[in-house]
């Protein structure tokens, strides 16, 4: 569990990640905001984004490298309401 303590809003800007796996914020079910800007990310978590952060409904991944989003990342985000 690598942010496990941590709940309701995670800013990660600026960090030089390339990627993120959806395992990465195990524990964080209360998470709802979540900024990644800058941080030189090529693809977002597979399968799935909201995979162990159902209530995430905000999130910001501005000015990195993603070119694309599948379905199955979004797929669980049944609150994410701003991407």
């Amino acid at each position: 569990m690598v942010f496990g303590s941590l709940s309701l809003t995670r800013v990660l800007d600026h960090n030089p990640l390339n990627s993120v796996s959806q395992d990465t914020f195990t524990g964080l079910t209360s998470l709802m905001f979540l900024s990644m800007v800058n941080t030189s990310l090529v693809q977002l978590p597979q399968p799935s984004l909201c995979h162990h952060t159902p209530n995430l409904s905000w999130v910001d991944f501005e000015g990195n490298q993603v070119l694309t989003i599948s379905y199955s990342t979004l797929m669980t985000c049944s609150q994410l309401t701003v991407l």
